[in-house]
């Protein structure tokens, strides 16, 4: 879900938000869950004639424990 809004005549800003299960199949052939189950992000964005600009950030939680154990 994404909600995108203009102020003033050069400025926008957008906020968003994913929530899923993201599943997958380990080694052994059973399902598990893979990655983050939500993500929220916002941006503000500059929009001009000659230059665009924009700055994004985004988070993510309730992290899946594989990933702690990937990366180690």
């Amino acid at each position: 879900m994404t909600y995108e809004k203009d102020f003033g005549s050069k400025y926008s800003y957008s906020l968003g938000t994913n929530f899923c299960n993201p599943m997958g199949k380990n080694k052994k052939g059973v399902w598990e869950r893979k990655f983050a189950r939500e993500q929220y992000n916002a941006g503000i964005k500059y929009h001009d004639a000659k230059f665009n600009a924009a700055l994004t950030g985004m988070f993510t939680t309730d992290r899946a424990s594989g990933w702690a154990i990937c990366c180690r």
